[in-house]
This record gives C-alpha cells, structure tokens and sequence, in this order.
C-alpha cells in the first residue's frame, strides 16, 4: 500500500507542460509527498500502542468514571 502511494505521488510531482503549475503548488507536492513517506499513520499507531501500554490511559480513565459517577455527569 505505502509503495503503491509514493508511486502515485510521485506520478503527480511530474508536471505537465500544459499545466499552469507554479513553483509553490509542486513545493507543497513535494512536502505532502515528503510527510506521506515519512508514515504518518505509522508513527501515530505506535504513539496510540506507547500510550495505552503506559497505563496512563487506564488510570485516568478510572478517575474520569469515578469523577462522573461522584459529580452525575
């Protein structure tokens, strides 16, 4: 999937004698391309997994229901 996406950005980084194209919209092409290949999704999941493995998340769930059943909300 990752391989089959930079090869459709980079199919869209080529630019078209046709096109109007300006040097600023191929320089945002080229940074979207950059952060796609970086994988964004990728780094989030492991941040997600990082922060439920902590324990963090489940502590201060807790506190939240506590806090809902004791103020109602």
């Amino acid at each position: 999937m990752k391989e089959h996406l930079e090869m459709v950005i980079s199919e869209a980084l080529v630019v078209d004698p046709s096109c109007d194209s300006t040097d600023e919209k191929n320089t945002d092409l080229q940074l979207y391309a950059d952060a796609v290949k970086g994988d964004p999704v990728g780094k989030l999941r492991g941040l997600v997994t990082a922060f439920w493995s902590s324990g963090q998340c489940c502590a201060n769930f807790r506190q939240t229901i506590r806090d809902g059943n004791t103020d109602g909300t």
